[in-house]
């Protein structure tokens, strides 16, 4: 029996349970084969017992576990713990090493106890530990065969919803079931495995089935499937219309909430049992999208009246020669694309010859009312152009005081008061110059929100060297259109935008739509002074 003192040993209680006035009896489990140096877990199940928690003499005392080696005696395990009114518990048995063919690898395990008033009880059912060897020829003298290792599975309750915990085969099949806890929503348990085989952790649902019923109150254009299912409490079903008459669409209704998407129909949440019900009725005759009086018309400004004489009116997009639209059908109708010619505005304030070059402030160029051109916003140190509130970097941080939230600045040209706006056709146009020397270092620059955010709206920027560019005669590396941060990319090979040493850009700025901006363009990483 010394191998008794080689064992390592840990008690842990499970918690307590109760009822009825019969002798109690225990059942440990399971009967297992392990290897030299590995580790089981056993339990000592007495929840067959009938004790009375309410009478203080048919309560638990003690439970003692005891061991037995080969056909021994069986004794008490040494540091065992001794837990008053606990019914079950478990250990960890860690098995020898270094078992002789002249030696024993079978233990027998039990446990026997005491109630409060004096009686005792004791296992039904021992639990028998074989421990195979590690050497195949200490195995052979000992006549200890390898089992085959039967995996635990969760049985037929796992994932369903259930008032009690389960037990027998709905609880585990094959296996036995282990550390079980009732919580308030749930119910969570372990499957013990045979002969070395892998654990499975389960649970299931703490409540009711609920029973969702879909009716198409006997509607002679269409039906419903299924008419009947059961759902855990707290999950959805979903009910599909099928066989519906050509021309008739389907709505519908439900005691237990839900959402439509077509012919099918998802509910809420179900907690009670409730009702899908489908209506089936003709479908409104289509509508289709048709052009307005702008349509073909020659406008100087993007159309805002007369867009479209049925349908939905889209966003009014302006193109370089062109406004264009659609007007969108109802009811499965088409969908209508409208224009108008877009031609230039009226001649400029200004001549050419009126230039006032870099330094100079506001210019329009010749036939351009519908572009303004603004100096750069300086040599400030932190080289941003905040517009349109601030066009001509009047104040060189972004501020919503000094930079205004709004679509137009009011200005002088040559000494005349002057209005420049932006959106809807009209440009904001930013002059800048580079250096006598180029670097060969890729640089560039970029719109962006004037706080550094994106800029938030549909945005074409574009650079060129004429100020009368558009964006659509610029190469494509010069150009990009963006609602986040339109960036254009400098340097000296084809790949980006190339510019000329000492020459003066025009870094052109479009937006679709009227409405009050405040956006700054980025120079710090450009090549202009």
């Amino acid at each position: 029996m010394k191998l008794v003192k080689n064992l390592r040993w840990a008690a842990i209680a499970l918690g307590i349970l109760g009822g009825g006035t019969s002798a109690l009896a225990c059942v440990v489990t399971p009967d297992s084969i392990l290897t030299e140096g590995q580790t089981l877990q056993l339990v000592a199940d007495c929840t067959n017992a009938a004790v009375n928690p309410d009478v203080a003499d048919d309560r638990v005392d003690t439970i003692n576990w005891k061991m037995s080696i080969g056909t021994g005696a069986a004794e008490t395990v040494t540091g065992d713990v001794t837990l008053a009114q606990t019914v079950a518990k478990k250990i960890y048995f860690t098995t020898p090493v270094g078992l002789t063919s002249s030696g024993t690898g079978e233990y027998t395990f039990s446990v026997s106890g005491t109630y409060i008033g004096g009686g005792i009880f004791s296992t039904a059912d021992p639990a028998k530990v074989v421990v195979k060897p590690a050497s195949a020829a200490v195995a052979l003298a000992l006549g200890v065969n390898s089992p085959t290792p039967i995996n635990a599975l969760c049985g037929s309750a796992n994932g369903t919803s259930v008032q009690t915990m389960p037990t027998g085969t709905a609880q585990c099949n094959p296996g036995k079931g282990s550390l079980a806890i009732s919580g308030p929503n749930s119910f969570t348990w372990s499957c013990l495995s045979l002969n070395g085989g892998s654990e499975a952790n389960c649970f299931a649902y703490r409540g009711n089935m609920y029973t969702v019923t879909a009716t198409d109150n006997g509607s002679a254009n269409g039906n419903v499937t299924p008419t009947s299912q059961s759902v855990n409490g707290g999950q959805s079903a979903t009910v599909n219309a099928i066989n519906v008459t050509t021309g008739y669409n389907t709505s519908w209704t439900s005691t237990c909430g839900g959402t439509a998407s077509g012919t099918s129909f998802t509910t809420g949440a179900v907690n009670a049992n409730c009702t899908v019900t489908a209506t089936f009725s003709t479908a409104p005759s289509p509508v289709n999208g048709a052009c307005g009086s702008s349509n073909g018309t020659t406008l100087s400004a993007a159309p805002t009246t007369n867009l479209c004489s049925t349908g939905n009116v889209s966003t009014v997009t302006t193109g370089t020669t062109a406004y264009s639209w659609s007007c969108t059908g109802s009811n499965g109708g088409s969908t209508a694309s409208c224009s108008a010619t877009r031609t230039a505005s009226t001649p400029a304030p200004v001549s050419s010859t009126d230039d006032p070059l870099i330094g100079g402030g506001l210019w329009v160029p010749p036939n351009m009312t519908n572009r303004t051109v603004a100096d750069q916003s300086g040599y400030s140190t932190d080289k941003f152009s905040y517009v349109p509130g601030c066009l001509n970097g009047a104040f060189t941080s972004a501020s919503t005081s000094g930079c205004a939230l709004k679509s137009s600045f009011e200005g002088q040209i040559n000494g005349v008061p002057y209005s420049a706006t932006i959106g809807s056709g009209k440009q904001l146009v930013l002059r800048y110059k580079t250096p006598a020397t180029l670097s060969t270092i890729t640089k560039n620059i970029k719109a962006r929100g004037y706080d550094g955010g994106n800029v938030g709206v549909s945005m074409r920027v574009w650079l060129s060297a004429d100020p009368t560019a558009t964006y659509d005669s610029v190469p494509t590396a010069c150009k990009q259109t963006s609602t986040t941060n339109p960036t254009i990319y400098t340097g000296t090979t084809a790949t980006y935008c190339q510019l000329q040493p000492n020459t003066v850009y025009y870094y052109g700025i479009e937006v679709d739509a009227v409405g009050n901006y405040r956006f700054q363009i980025d120079e710090r990483g450009a090549d202009f002074l």
